[in-house]
Formats: structure tokens, sequence, C-alpha cells
């Protein structure tokens, strides 16, 4: 199982966003398309940065429960260029499973962005992909 190659189990419709999109244009996206991870791109597709929900909830005020509304008003002043994690480790769709597991364990990631040789997003891989794989893997 760990050596089959990424782009075997990896989302290959990935969701992006652009570094001059505002917080609350990711938190929409996020919450409507039911992901927690963007990875964060140029006008030409090419990654410079990882926004996830984590980050969104460091910026947020506290709330009690995740039903509780998010205060957009504590959004208003960022763009993502302002908060993303820049130039986030990437693998290849050919590299091995292992390779991603290593990398997400090693740096605590929920994901790694899966790119081409000119860094263009052509995927993603999450914790929840390696570990669906797992399950049919194991049955």
């Amino acid at each position: 199982m760990l050596n089959v190659p990424i782009q075997e189990m990896m989302e290959s419709k990935v969701i992006t966003i652009t570094e001059d999109a505002t917080l609350i244009e990711a938190e929409e996206k996020m919450r409507s398309r039911g992901i927690r991870h963007l990875p964060v791109v140029d006008r030409s597709g090419r990654l410079t940065g990882l926004f996830t929900q984590r980050d969104l909830y460091r910026i947020l005020p506290s709330r009690l429960s995740e039903d509780d509304p998010i205060d957009m008003t504590a959004l208003k002043p960022y763009v993502l260029a302002d908060v993303m994690r820049r130039i986030p480790e990437a693998l290849s769709p050919k590299d091995p499973v292992s390779k991603a597991v290593s990398l997400m364990w090693d740096k605590k990631y929920g994901c790694v962005p899966i790119v081409d040789d000119g860094r263009k997003v052509v995927g993603i891989i999450t914790a929840i992909d390696i570990l669906h794989f797992a399950v049919h893997f194991l049955k």
C-alpha cells in the first residue's frame, strides 16, 4: 500500500483559491464545499501557499461550538497573502504514498498539495484520503 503512487489516491479535482482572495471568500469556499484545505495559487495555477481550517480558526475569535456563527467582521481586514503558509511542501503525483505519510506525520500536516514539474496544482492528498484507502486495503 505505501509504495502506491500518490496519483492512485489523490483528489485531482482540487479546489484552489488565489492569494488576493479575502478570508471571507476562503471561509465561504471551505464551508460550501465541505473542505478543510485550500491550496493557494497564482494566476497561472502555480502553488504559492496553503490555507487550512486550522489557520482560519487561529484568526477567528473563540466560539463555544462549531455551530455558532462565524464573526465575519473579524475576517474582513485580511487577504490570504497576509495569513497563508507560504510555499508549502508539495509532492509529485508519482511519489509513493509513503512519502506523503511521512511528511504528514513529521510535520503534523493534514494534507499535502500535489504539483507537476512547473508547481501547478494537479491534486491534493489528505489524511482522510489515506485512511479511506487503508480501510479498503485492509478489508
